[in-house]
């Protein structure tokens, strides 16, 4: 790796990964006990299940929780087994060419169209444009938060573009 090029791990965050897996996990196992031991019918609102209907939506509400579980749990084992970077290098962005690929694209800083940041929630996102496509940088998914503006202010000097900001708050970044 040059002198000159920085470079960022890219994945998203490994604690919150395996909190929703435990979570997810409590509701599969709730559901699943509701389901075995119910005994009472389910009245919500103007919605009355008999005892045997509760059970088959309790089973129906495991079934969910258990697939977002599974969902979740594939999610990280990608992420721990294919490494993605962001880098920055004398002339180029280098990205992910997806979400879910190893394989890498970089747009050389003539090319980027466009910039755009946004925020949605406690999350900033920059979307990088060019010729073939765009990609979506994600401060979340980046070691530091910090990080997200050491690559946002680099593309700034780089790219001759006029920048959007969008989002819900006039301070981004």
């Amino acid at each position: 790796m040059p002198s000159d090029e920085r470079q960022f791990d890219y994945g998203p965050p490994g604690g919150l990964g395996i909190a929703c897996v435990v979570v997810t996990g409590i509701f599969t196992a709730v559901f699943v006990n509701l389901a075995q031991t119910n005994e009472d019918p389910l009245v919500r609102f103007f919605i009355t299940l008999s005892p045997g209907d509760a059970r088959v939506f309790y089973w129906c509400l495991a079934g969910l929780a258990l697939c977002c579980t599974v969902f979740i749990s594939f999610i990280m084992v990608f992420h721990l087994l294919v490494k993605q970077r962001v880098s920055l290098t004398p002339t180029s962005l280098i990205v992910p060419k997806s979400k879910w690929s190893a394989r890498e694209v970089a747009v050389d800083y003539r090319l980027i169209t466009a910039l755009k940041l946004s925020r949605w929630s406690r999350s900033r996102f920059l979307k990088v444009s060019h010729p073939n496509g765009s990609f979506t940088i994600q401060d979340s998914y980046l070691p530091d938060k910090s990080d997200f503006d050491v690559i946002y202010s680099i593309l700034q000097s780089h790219v001759n573009v006029g920048n959007e900001v969008g989002g819900s708050d006039a301070d981004c970044p």
